[in-house]
């Protein structure tokens, strides 16, 4: 790289050569480069860390977010300062996940709390299930890659002081205008919501909340990303006008607008959506300050490479990504709607904007929307166009709110307006899941498709920019080939055979799917709409194009009938005592809940394929190789940790082969 960085010097002392473009070369690779090695050392430490063995010791933790508080426990992440282990100190620092059992303490707990603890410090787990959210990979993004959980009693606060960091105190001033939002006296769901769209405090925000938002379509004006920036920065533009008739004051108005915006980044946690938004503000008014050309794309991947450039982890944070997309989309595609229809008319014109600003910014996240979410508003276009400006509305109120808290009449007026609001802005994004097809939900496509899709959207923008028919023609080829492969898609999944055997801690979870339909076999009485459900197996379920055709069962009387159903498929039930065996395509498996065949002398033993084991059995695995001949021993979920040692203990004895759901994961086979 050095070299790289010596030939850029030496090309551009030629005078009598033009290495405009070289020198550009040159740079992005040099800066290419550096970043593939800041990666490099940023992954080496990730490795070392997330290598390291469980270790129970004595740590010094502190606390560097706001905690979140869920049903049973207090979550947060914390720093380890010093620790003992095995007798010895160390000083070395690194993130840690905390889930601290819920009570008054913990409630207590804030932002640059230290802690003495005596705990278990373990890896953060790989997900049990196919298709299931990548929970470790979405913390080590954030640099976390060790978890542990604090019993009431386990830990200790400590009251020496140490000095705050930036973002310490960042959540510091956010918690105090929090506790200013609480005068109001708003009930738990406005107050949530208040809090996520002025200072991007989502922690309280409950999950029919974030649904009504999200089916709505108008999820973004929570994400507090650059919509809610440029609603402050027009706000003062509008209010500091008077300022223009001299360059002093211009300069001044500047100034005040870029403090405000940074201030207002500071007290929501410094997150990568609001700086990214802060950045590129910043640039354009510092622009027009010096009447210079604004290229809008320069200034978004500007702040974009800024934001990389301190932390390139960001680069597979989904919320930076749908940010960057919406605003490029926003840039790129809504001019060429916008010039579609001309309208006189002030209001109208307006509207109309308005109606293509959200269109853009959907049409650019949805690739991404799709992939990760599975999902699409229909009613996005009609909820934006009256959300859109009562947020705005409600920023600007809440602001004032702040500025006049100290003073109580103020306060109380500007409080109750404020709360009216709020009681509005709910009911019209509510009102959207009145209306029919609200929402396309269980929406499939892989990652070749999505940047395709994405790929595809950009010709099509491009082709109406330049007007160029080579980027129609690519536009359609590549339609032809996201559509190619959803054919594909749909064929093998209508031919698709699987056996899984899931992993719900404490729960037998036995999937079997014959085509578009599946059968779910559970000793759980959760409903399969539960979240417990829903966070385990629904992404496996849209992946597999069954997520509306599963038959849960948790009464196996029935699983003879059910099963039967899958092909040509047999189940016998009862087999043994309160056992199942199923033959399914091709396969035969015997499923494990009742020990009383432990008494059983069989003239010869059955031959089959899997044999899955409950935590209901005893384990004995001599009494059951007396009936059984196996291929395969599968211990599911259920079965508790004491039980799985004496099982596989057994099974290197006898040399058969063993899979532990709870530690190797879910079983999955796929047959032809």
């Amino acid at each position: 790289m050095a070299l790289l960085i010596i030939l850029v010097m030496k090309v551009n002392r030629h005078k009598s050569f033009h290495a405009g473009w070289l020198t550009g070369l040159l740079s992005a690779i040099i800066l290419f480069m550096a970043g593939l090695i800041n990666m490099d050392i940023r992954n080496q430490s990730a490795i070392r860390i997330g290598n390291k063995a469980e270790t129970q010791g004595i740590y010094l933790l502190q606390i560097i977010d706001s905690p979140e508080i869920k049903d049973h426990i207090v979550k947060a992440t914390a720093r380890t300062k010093v620790g003992m282990c095995k007798g010895i100190w160390s000083e070395e620092r690194y993130k840690v996940m905390l889930y601290l059992e819920k009570d008054s303490a913990a409630l207590m707990l804030g932002p640059g709390d230290l802690l003495w603890v005596n705990i278990l410090i373990n890896n953060v787990p790989a997900p049990g299930n196919p298709g299931e959210f990548d929970y470790r990979g979405y913390l080590a993004a954030k640099d976390i890659y060790k978890q542990a959980y604090l019993k009431s009693g386990s830990w200790k606060k400590s009251w020496n002081c140490e000095r705050k960091s930036l973002r310490l105190l960042a959540y510091h001033y956010q918690g105090n205008l929090l506790q200013t939002y609480q005068k109001i006296g708003l009930n738990k769901t406005l107050y949530s919501i208040l809090a996520a769209l002025t200072l991007g405090y989502r922690n309280d925000l409950e999950a029919h909340t974030k649904q009504a938002f999200s089916q709505a379509g108008v999820m973004h004006v929570m994400a507090l990303s650059g919509f809610n920036v440029a609603i402050i920065a027009l706000t003062l533009g509008y209010i500091l006008g008077v300022f223009e008739r001299s360059y002093a004051g211009k300069v001044f108005k500047t100034m005040a607008i870029i403090l405000v915006i940074w201030l207002f980044a500071f007290v929501t946690g410094l997150s990568s959506s609001v700086n990214r938004a802060a950045v590129m503000i910043s640039f354009v008014i510092t622009g027009n300050l010096f009447s210079r050309h604004i290229n809008t794309y320069n200034i978004l991947f500007a702040s974009a490479f800024i934001l990389l450039a301190f932390s390139p982890a960001l680069l597979t944070d989904v919320s930076f990504q749908l940010s960057f997309t919406a605003v490029l989309g926003i840039i790129l595609y809504q001019p060429v709607l916008y010039r579609l229809l001309v309208l006189k008319s002030l209001l109208a014109d307006r509207t109309w904007k308005l109606f293509t600003v959200s269109c853009a910014a959907q049409l650019s996240t949805l690739p991404l929307t799709l992939f990760y979410f599975h999902q699409f508003p229909v009613y996005f276009w009609l909820t934006n166009l009256y959300v859109v400006p009562l947020v705005s509305v409600i920023i600007c109120v809440a602001g004032v709110f702040l500025l006049v808290s100290a003073i109580h009449p103020f306060a109380l007026v500007v409080g109750k307006i404020l709360a009216v609001l709020m009681d509005g802005l709910y009911r019209a994004v509510s009102f959207t899941e009145m209306l029919p097809y609200a929402l396309l939900e269980n929406i499939h496509i892989s990652v070749n498709q999505t940047i395709i899709l994405a790929v595809m959207i950009l010709f099509l923008g491009l082709f109406f920019i330049q007007r160029k028919s080579i980027l129609l023609w690519a536009s359609l080829a590549l339609l032809s080939v996201f559509q190619l492969q959803n054919v594909a898609h749909n064929n093998a999944t209508n031919n698709q055979h699987i056996l899984l055997i899931g992993n719900l801690k404490g729960t037998s979870v036995l999937n079997l799917i014959y085509g578009r339909e599946g059968v779910l076999l559970s000793d759980s009485t959760i409903s399969i709409h539960d979240n417990k459900w829903q966070y385990a197996l629904s992404g496996f379920w849209i992946d597999r194009c069954v997520s509306n055709h599963i038959r849960f069962l948790t009464n196996f009387k029935n699983a003879r009938s059910e099963i039967g159903r899958l092909g040509n498929s047999f189940c016998e039930f009862p087999w043994l005592g309160e056992n199942l065996l199923i033959e399914y395509s091709g396969q035969r498996m015997v499923f494990l809940q009742d020990d009383k065949f432990y008494n059983y002398q069989p003239g010869s033993r059955l031959k089959v394929d899997l044999v899955i084991v409950s935590g209901k059995l005893k384990p004995d695995l001599d009494a059951v190789s007396k009936s059984l001949e196996m291929d395969l021993l599968i211990l599911d979920s259920s079965v508790r940790k004491y039980q799985a040692l004496l099982w596989n203990s057994a099974c290197e004895r006898l040399a058969i082969p063993c899979w532990n759901v709870s530690e190797r994961g879910a079983y999955l086979s796929m047959f032809r």
